[in-house]
């Protein structure tokens, strides 16, 4: 089993949608007990997010939208806006070692739970937020999910697609992905320095920043006049980073970052040594500028040989280079397979769940545990009796509707 360094770490996570449960989820399987606070009608993801992935919607044991970024999670349902559900909030955060939320600060500050509030009375705590634009300027109060401030707000949505096409219709949630497991990474620092301190922090993270941070080297180059963006396949930065149809249909990504080493080899490669004095190609800057031209070549090869033979005349030169494959490729890939990157397993009611893992492995390359996501509510008696509550105090808490359970069957686990 895979190495959990934050086993014994407590995550109270106030979060909905994908960003704030995915870094919920990537400490959960280093080890941490996150808990996941709900309204009591619950994360909206638990039903309309299925939708927006095609998936099945309406039966709670089979979410795998839901569950795949809520694994490894407990769920209490809280009334916050009550002072009964606030005061539980609070009892719950004095045994936590972190608070981590994706709320908009104005909300998250009117439910008394911003890190000014709380500092003082948890001074241990590790407060992370995660928001659309970040907190200052004049979007700070904005919605944002990651469709519109990971990449509509900062060029990735237009300006990588080729050149004079419309706007990308990008991957819902990649940009939540990436930003909760940064995020993770930041709590992770935040903790190792309070082994020092003894004293919590303030962690912030936004999906324009990440997006931002993502696209440092594109940023710069088109802002500085070196490499205008967009760009097109015809007209790449470089025609040795590219991609090329091959004879069978397959297409083929080579990188060859360091164009003046590799050029002569591909000159070989490609039957053509005569090109390595050709000035139009000859050198990094040459072949930028006559990038088009070389592109028209090396496309007249790649049409002509398959896939097969490519990847082995690749290989021979020691070009970096991979088949373009597609999502439905990645189930039976065998790299992916290897290192235990995705993988399936049955959701409640048995039926099997494609799964894909943190990517960030501690000691070797086994899976974490696959605790399902929980239920709405299902740990809410649970996690309340944690904190010393009455079996009393909690009917009441439930008939008042500060909290609920989930009372319907649960169908024997399998994990």
């Amino acid at each position: 089993m895979m190495h959990q360094p934050l086993k014994g770490i407590r995550v109270v996570e106030l979060g909905i949608w994908a960003a704030a449960p995915m870094c919920g989820k990537v400490l959960g399987d280093w080890g941490a007990d996150v808990i996941k606070v709900e309204s009591l009608g619950g994360d909206p993801s638990r039903t309309s997010g299925a939708a927006n992935y095609g998936l099945k919607v309406g039966d709670p044991y089979e979410n795998p939208a839901y569950e795949n970024r809520n694994l490894n999670t407990r769920s209490i349902t809280l009334d916050l806006k009550s002072e009964e559900g606030l005061q539980a909030m609070y009892d719950l955060l004095a045994t936590a070692d972190v608070f981590v939320t994706n709320m908009r600060l104005k909300a998250i500050t009117k439910l008394k739970l911003d890190y000014e509030t709380l500092a003082p009375m948890f001074p241990h705590l590790v407060w992370a937020s995660l928001d659309g634009f970040g907190p200052l300027g004049p979007q700070k109060d904005d919605p944002g999910f990651d469709i519109v401030a990971f990449f509509a707000g900062t060029g990735l949505m237009i300006d990588y697609c080729e050149a004079d096409t419309a706007p990308m219709n990008p991957a819902i949630a990649f940009g939540d992905f990436t930003t909760g497991g940064t995020l993770a990474g930041g709590i992770a620092a935040a903790l190792f320095q309070r082994e020092k301190t003894g004293k919590g922090e303030k962690v912030m993270i936004s999906l324009m920043g990440q997006s931002l941070y993502n696209q440092a080297n594109t940023i710069m180059t088109a802002n500085m006049g070196i490499d205008p963006y967009p760009k097109s396949r015809k007209r790449p930065s470089s025609p040795l980073i590219n991609s090329f149809r091959c004879k069978d249909g397959e297409w083929v990504m080579v990188s060859m970052l360091d164009y003046n080493r590799y050029y002569p080899a591909v000159c070989d490669m490609i039957g053509r040594p005569d090109m390595k004095d050709d000035s139009r190609f000859n050198d990094i800057l040459a072949g930028k500028a006559n990038s088009a031209a070389l592109t028209e070549i090396l496309d007249a090869w790649f049409a002509q040989h398959d896939y097969a033979e490519v990847d082995h005349l690749l290989q021979q030169a020691d070009i970096a280079h991979n088949r373009i494959k597609h999502l439905t490729d990645m189930p039976d890939d065998p790299q992916a397979k290897a290192n235990n990157y995705i993988y399936w397993a049955p959701s409640r009611n048995g039926t099997p769940m494609l799964c894909v893992a943190s990517p960030i492995k501690f000691g070797n390359m086994d899976l974490p545990p696959h605790k399902f996501a929980a239920l709405l509510g299902e740990n809410s008696e649970e996690i309340l009796k944690e904190l010393g509550y009455s079996d009393e105090k909690i009917q009441k808490m439930i008939e008042s509707k500060v909290t609920s359970v989930w009372t319907d069957p649960i169908p024997e686990i399998k994990e």
